[in-house]
C-alpha cells in the first residue's frame, strides 16, 4: 500500500482514514483533525463483516470499509452527522459520495475493483451536551462591548449585532491574542466558548427551543473543531456569529407559523427520519387528536399521508439521481423494511419503485 496516495486522498476529501490489521489502528492519512482511534475501537465493534457500514456514531460519521478478513479501513470525513443537510438531495449526494469514495480507497489498496457491498447503516443514539464554560473576569469596556454583541442577539436586531462584533470585545482581544502567539487549538476554545455563550442568550430569552438552538451550537461547533485553513480570527469570529445569528433567526420565524405549518415544514425537512403521527405529537407537544384534526383541517390530507407523500418523493428523486438499491433508499428514508416501503411507494405512485426508475432513470 502507497500510504503517500492516502495522505493526498484524505487532504483532497478532508476526511481521515485509519487502517486496521490485526490488533493494531494506524493512521495512514496525514490531517487528522483529532485524533479518533477510540472512535474507531467503538465503530469496530458495529461494523457487519463483509458489508460496507455506514455508522453515525457520537454524532461523527464512520465508515468501515471491509479489505479482507483480517483488515479494515476506516473512513471519518471531516464533519459531524448534524452538519449534513436533511434534504434529501444532499443526503443522495452524501450516500452517493460515500459509496464512490469507499469504492476508491479500496482499489487504492488491494488494486483490484471492489466487490457488490451490502450497505448497513447505522445510528446510535446520544444525547445531546452542552458546553459550558466558567465565568470570565471582566476586562473593561471588552467585556462591556461583548454584552452589546449578546444584547443585539437577544433582541434579534442584526444592524445592532453586526455593529457590535466590529468592536473590541473579550473574545476578540483574547482570540487575536492567541493568533499572535500560533497557539491555533486556543483561537477554537474561544470560538466555542463565543458560539456556547451566543447560544445560551436565546435560550435564556425563550424565543427559540432549547432543542433546537443546540442543534445550531451543535453544527457550529462541529465546523469550528474540524477546521483546517482557518481565516483570520477576526474574520472568523464574524462569520461564525453571523451564521449563528441568522440559523436562530430563522427557526424563530418558523415557530410562528402555525401548528399544522410547523409540521409541515418538519416533515419536508426531515424525511430520513422515522416520522408518524404519534412521535410528531409528543415532538409539538400536543395531544394525537388536535394534531390529526389540526393537519387535516389546514391540508385537506392525514399526517400519514402527507408523510408518505414527501418521502416519495424523496424516493423518486433517488431512484432517478442515483444508482443507491431501492433496499438502502428504504433504510435511508427510514422505512421498517424494503417491502414496507415498495407497497408505499406504489400505492401512492401508481407503479413500483423499480418500474419508475426504468422510466426515468
Amino acid at each position: 500500500m502507497n500510504q503517500s496516495i492516502f495522505q493526498l486522498l484524505g487532504n483532497v476529501v478532508s476526511a481521515d482514514f485509519y487502517l486496521y490489521e490485526g490488533n493494531d489502528i494506524a493512521l495512514i492519512s496525514d490531517n487528522n483533525a483529532y485524533n479518533m482511534k477510540v472512535l474507531v475501537q467503538e465503530a469496530l465493534k458495529l461494523r457487519v463483516p463483509n458489508s460496507l457500514t455506514v455508522i453515525d456514531l457520537n454524532n461523527f460519521y464512520v465508515v468501515m470499509i471491509p479489505i479482507d478478513h483480517n483488515q479494515t479501513l476506516t473512513m471519518i470525513p471531516h464533519i459531524n452527522t448534524t452538519n449534513i443537510p436533511v434534504t434529501y438531495r444532499d443526503i443522495t449526494k452524501f450516500i452517493t459520495n460515500i459509496h464512490s469514495l469507499s469504492a476508491l480507497a479500496y482499489q487504492l489498496i488491494t488494486n483490484h475493483k471492489n466487490p457488490q457491498w451490502k450497505t448497513h447503516i447505522k445510528k446510535v443514539p446520544t444525547a445531546i451536551q452542552r458546553v459550558s464554560f466558567p465565568t470570565n473576569k471582566e476586562i473593561g469596556t471588552y467585556y462591556v462591548n461583548e454584552q452589546l454583541i449578546f444584547g443585539a442577539i437577544k433582541d434579534f436586531d442584526f444592524n445592532r449585532f453586526n455593529d457590535a462584533l466590529n468592536t473590541l470585545t473579550l473574545t476578540k482581544h483574547m482570540g487575536e491574542t492567541f493568533e499572535t502567539n500560533n497557539y491555533v487549538r486556543g483561537e477554537k476554545d474561544i470560538l466555542i466558548r463565543f458560539v456556547a455563550l451566543l447560544i445560551d442568550t436565546v435560550i435564556k430569552s425563550g424565543q427559540v427551543k432549547v432543542e433546537d438552538a443546540l442543534k445550531v451550537q451543535d453544527d457550529i461547533l462541529g465546523t469550528i473543531e474540524f477546521k483546517k485553513d482557518q481565516p483570520p480570527f477576526t474574520i472568523w469570529m464574524k462569520l461564525l456569529a453571523i451564521e449563528c445569528f441568522k440559523r436562530l433567526n430563522q427557526i424563530k420565524s418558523e415557530t410562528a407559523l402555525s401548528l399544522a405549518e410547523q409540521v409541515a415544514l418538519y416533515i419536508q425537512n426531515h424525511v430520513n427520519q422515522k416520522l408518524s403521527l404519534a412521535l410528531l405529537a409528543k415532538k409539538f407537544e400536543c395531544s394525537d387528536s388536535s394534531l390529526a384534526h389540526l393537519f387535516k383541517e389546514k391540508y385537506n390530507v392525514t399526517v400519514g399521508a402527507y408523510i408518505n407523500s414527501h418521502k416519495v418523493d424523496a424516493a423518486k428523486y433517488m431512484l432517478t439521481n442515483s444508482q443507491i438499491s431501492i433496499s438502502e433508499i428504504a433504510y435511508t428514508l427510514a422505512f421498517n423494511s424494503p417491502s414496507y416501503f415498495m407497497k408505499v411507494f406504489k400505492q401512492t405512485s401508481g407503479m413500483t419503485a423499480t418500474r419508475y426508475r426504468k422510466m426515468h432513470g
